[in-house]
């Protein structure tokens, strides 16, 4: 049989001669290049109790593996002798002096022979593709088995679910991973809901939208619209994978607001109540901005009473507008209706709900908690307020080491940023 040596290995022919001796019962394979391995099987006595027989490998020669890249490759090589043969693995290279090198543990890691003689090779690559040689052994002489292995590249992979339900809160900025691994290196794509395409060297118009190098699709700013499939196709020349986000924003219900209307000159009435221990204190907040305590007025026509009632005399065109009710004791303070708190980060990440995002966490009370801080955390770091009365924003200064500052020292358990 002759191998012929090409670039990517050998190529053995389909049909090759062989000869028969009947006499021994022994194939022998013609080989015209005698830097090929070879190929040879013998044929053995009946073994009896106590008589050496020579090892003979069962299951011929010439057999042939396909595996793919960074899998495991399992190579058989069973034998039969008297006394048990032991078998010994040899790899053929092309190059240097000596063809056949053995393989143990100690030359390549990846390799383990099993006691029925099997080879195994982990994570197998295009450079351990090849011939193979299996060397059966015992007092009474050898036997010996070549095999040809050959690596394929594996389609792509994404490491993420292949399918995801996600649900997302009306506003709020999302990240779609999609890590791929392969070889070749994929390329990856997303179809969007609307069935736009977004490549990763062509940026599209939509500014809400990006996707990074790393595969992972930003949604900046989500809404209704943006329900439905969102799919990663990761390609090479070796096939193909795809990973499909289902997103269902959530929109928010506002609560029954109270809509009063009142002739000018007439006493409007406003009821707000709480309960709670310690006993809260009611606080109005006016149209423009302005607070109210218990007792207190402003100007000449707005009065709130103990049990909360705010009372606006001779209403007038300039009254009109949207009144918040709060209460607050010593442990927290509530206020109808309530506040949505964001948190925007320095590198401009924003929190819009109770959430965990790595080190950073938004608790159910406005608090943001900076875990295991570093001097990576530092910067400027803006609350907002927002109801449908308005909103109110606050920026914590710039994280430093000067009076007047929130202090952040590296390693710290945590930092609390509160409203």
């Amino acid at each position: 049989m002759t191998i012929y040596e090409t670039q990517s290995g050998y190529n053995i022919p389909v049909s090759f001669n062989k000869e028969l001796d009947h006499s021994k019962s022994t194939i022998h394979d013609k080989i015209t290049d005698n830097k090929a391995p070879s190929f040879s099987a013998s044929g053995l006595e009946p073994m009896s109790k106590g008589i050496k027989n020579k090892p003979r490998i069962i299951g011929g020669n010439a057999a042939s593996f396909t595996v793919l890249s960074n899998s495991d490759a399992f190579l058989p090589c069973e034998a039969v002798g008297n006394p048990q043969p032991a078998i010994t693995w040899m790899q053929f290279s092309s190059t240097g002096n000596i063809q056949w090198h053995k393989l143990t543990q100690e030359t390549l890691r990846r390799v383990s022979v099993s006691s029925e003689g099997t080879l195994t090779i982990n994570d197998v690559s295009v450079f351990d593709r090849g011939f193979y040689k299996c060397i059966a052994s015992n007092p009474a002489g050898a036997d010996t088995a070549t095999v040809r292995l050959q690596v394929v590249a594996a389609p792509p992979n994404i490491l993420e679910e292949k399918r995801q339900q996600l649900k997302a809160s009306l506003g709020q900025n999302l990240w779609l991973p999609c890590t791929v691994h392969g070889s070749p290196q994929p390329t990856v794509h997303w179809v969007l809901q609307d069935g736009s395409v977004i490549l990763l060297d062509k940026p599209t118009s939509n500014k809400r939208t990006t996707l990074f190098k790393n595969g992972t699709l930003s949604l900046r700013d989500v809404t209704p619209a943006h329900n439905g499939n969102y799919e990663c196709i990761a390609t090479s020349s070796t096939g193909s994978e795809r990973r499909v986000v289902t997103l269902y924003v959530e929109t928010h219900q506002s609560a029954p607001q109270i809509r009063i209307v009142s002739r000018t000159g007439k006493t409007i009435i406003l009821n707000c109540s709480a309960h709670g221990s310690p006993k809260p204190e009611i606080v109005w907040t006016l149209p423009n901005g302005t607070r109210l305590n218990v007792g207190a007025y402003h100007g000449s026509h707005h009065h709130l009473n103990n049990d909360g009632t705010l009372v606006i005399y001779n209403s007038q065109k300039g009254d009109s507008g949207k009144y918040r009710c709060g209460a607050k004791n010593n442990l927290g303070y509530v206020e109808n209706p309530p506040p949505r708190i964001f948190w925007t980060l320095p590198g401009g990440h924003t929190l819009t709900r109770p959430q965990v995002l790595g080190r950073y966490q938004l608790v159910e009370n406005g608090t943001l908690v900076v875990k295991d801080t570093t001097l990576n955390d530092r910067g400027n770091y803006v609350c907002k307020a927002h109801n449908d009365a308005g909103e109110a924003v606050l920026t914590i200064p710039r994280i430093k080491n000067k009076e007047g500052t929130k202090k952040m020292v590296k390693g710290h358990k945590h930092v609390f940023l509160k409203i």
